[in-house]
C-alpha cells in the first residue's frame, strides 16, 4: 500500500489494522482510538479516529497549511489534539450539564453524525440507481432505524439503537435547563445571528428562530412577539434575544 498516493474513499476504507501499520503515532481520545499519519505531499500530516474497529471520522493535513506553517507539525498535532476534545465526547459528557450553546452544538453534532459509526450501519441517505434503490429498502426492512444517526442497524444493535436515543434525550434536557440561563442564551442568538448574517438577510428573524423550533414566516416579518410565543419563549429567552440582536448590529456599526 502506498500511502502518498491514497484517495479519500481509499483512505476511509482503510481497516484499523491498516491505519496501524502506517501510523506515526497512537493515542486513545475519550475511548476512542486516533492514529496520526503522514500521507505524504497530496494529504499531509492527518489523523483516523477509530472505535470498535470502525472508521469513526478524520482530518487531513493539506486542509490546514496555515497551522503547520505558523506552527510547525508539533502545533498541527495539538491542535488536532485539542480540536478532537471538542468533536469526541464519552456518554458521561454527553449527559452532563452545557457549559456553551457551542457546547451544545458540538455535542449533538457528534450524536447526530459519528456516535452511529461504532458499528455497521447503512445510511438513510442514498443517490443511485431505482433497483439500489429497492435493494436498499429490501435490507432496510430488516433493520432497525437508528433516527438519530440517520440510518439503519442490524437488529441484534436494538439496545445500542436504544441508547442513543436516550443519550440524545439526555442531551435535551440539559438544553432545557439553560432555558433561563441569560449568557447561554444570548450566546446561542447571537452564534445564529452571525451564521445567517443577519444584517443583510431580508428573512432574518425567521431564519433564526426557525434554528430553535417552528415559527411562521408572516409572524417572524410583522410580530416577533407571536414567535416567541410560539416557541414558548421564557421572559428570559425573549429579552436575551432582543439584547442579542441590539448587540449584533453595534457591533457591525464598529467594524464598519
Amino acid at each position: 500500500m502506498d500511502k502518498n498516493n491514497l484517495t479519500y474513499d481509499e483512505i476511509r476504507a482503510l481497516s484499523q489494522a491498516d491505519a496501524a501499520s502506517i501510523a506515526i503515532e497512537t493515542m486513545e481520545v475519550k475511548g476512542y482510538d486516533v492514529y496520526f499519519i503522514d500521507f505524504g505531499p497530496l494529504r499531509g500530516y492527518s489523523y483516523l479516529v477509530f472505535k470498535n474497529e470502525n472508521q469513526i471520522t478524520d482530518d487531513f493535513g493539506h486542509l490546514h497549511s496555515y497551522i503547520l506553517k505558523e506552527r510547525g507539525l508539533a502545533g498541527l498535532r495539538q491542535w488536532y489534539i485539542d480540536t478532537l476534545n471538542t468533536k469526541l465526547f464519552t456518554e458521561e459528557e454527553i449527559a452532563g450539564p452545557l457549559k456553551s450553546y457551542d457546547d451544545y452544538q458540538q455535542k449533538s453534532y457528534f450524536l447526530h453524525n459519528y456516535y452511529a459509526k461504532q458499528h455497521d450501519y447503512m445510511s438513510m441517505f442514498f443517490i443511485g440507481s431505482d433497483e439500489e434503490r429497492e435493494e436498499r429498502r429490501e435490507k432496510a426492512g430488516e433493520m432497525i432505524f437508528n433516527r438519530v444517526g440517520f440510518c439503519y442497524m442490524d437488529k441484534s444493535l436494538k439496545s445500542f439503537v436504544d441508547k442513543h436515543i436516550a443519550l440524545l434525550d439526555k442531551l435535551n434536557a440539559q438544553k432545557e435547563n439553560v432555558a433561563d440561563n441569560y449568557e447561554y442564551q444570548k450566546s446561542a442568538f447571537l452564534y445564529e445571528m452571525y451564521n445567517h448574517e443577519y444584517a443583510i438577510n431580508l428573512q432574518a428573524d425567521w431564519d433564526v428562530l426557525s434554528v430553535f423550533g417552528t415559527v411562521s414566516y408572516e409572524d417572524s416579518q410583522s410580530d416577533i412577539n407571536k414567535c416567541f410565543d410560539t416557541l414558548g419563549f421564557t421572559t428570559t429567552q425573549r429579552i436575551a434575544y432582543m439584547d442579542a440582536r441590539a448587540e449584533y448590529y453595534k457591533r457591525q456599526q464598529e467594524v464598519a
